[in-house]
């Protein structure tokens, strides 16, 4: 009396046949990763506009570091003609700071300094001259083109020796001579019409620019 069981040896008749939408595996894999793209898109955008000036995005270093929540609306087996993805997913990207670059190109380029030279302010600019690329290690390699101006330093005794005591024309040409820079260096007497070249070291003034 706890149990019954009927069998039915005729064919059933009768009733009728329902059809549904739904979406597969496939339809919502695919929605997936779709949405997956425009929220990369969207996230390197934010990223860029919060970089500051001089600081490099490696953008093939962009990723889903984790995702949060993934709703389907309406979720696996329930019929819908429209199937929507909410999702929450964090990104992680790499990036070096011009901070960062400026001092390793500073330190490179101290360590390069020629002898008898000297900067003439911190003002560094650095561009990549490369695009990054990842090795298998996965440390980031790229070139790039340090500048600065430096200037060299002059030796004011040995400047005042090659000038002490001559003529305006045989004291300009020791210093052509034996002084090598950028431009010709000019000699000023005060008065302008001395003609020679103070013979007291005191009163002679080197200046470097």
């Amino acid at each position: 009396g706890l149990s019954l069981s009927v069998s039915n040896l005729e064919p059933t008749t009768g009733g009728r046949e329902l059809s549904s939408v739904q979406a597969s595996d496939a339809d919502r894999e695919r929605v997936k990763d779709l949405l997956l793209s425009n929220l990369a898109d969207r996230a390197r955008e934010n990223l860029l506009n919060e970089l500051n000036s001089g600081d490099m995005l490696f953008e093939n270093t962009l990723t889903a570091s984790q995702i949060f929540s993934e709703e389907y609306d309406p979720p696996a087996g329930a019929a819908g003609t429209k199937l929507t993805l909410t999702m929450q997913v964090e990104y992680t990207v790499q990036y070096a700071s011009a901070s960062d670059l400026t001092e390793l190109a500073t330190l490179a380029m101290n360590a390069a300094l020629p002898s008898g030279f000297r900067t003439t302010s911190d003002a560094v600019t650095v561009k990549p001259t490369t695009n990054p690329f990842q090795v298998e290690d996965g440390s980031l390699h790229w070139t790039m083109r340090a500048e600065r101006v430096i200037a060299q330093t002059l030796d004011t005794a040995q400047v005042t020796q090659l000038v002490l005591g001559y003529g305006v024309k045989t004291a300009q040409a020791n210093l052509n001579e034996n002084l090598p820079s950028a431009s010709s260096p000019e000699i000023r007497l005060s008065p302008s019409w001395w003609p020679l070249v103070p013979l007291l070291p005191f009163r002679i003034e080197v200046v470097s620019q």
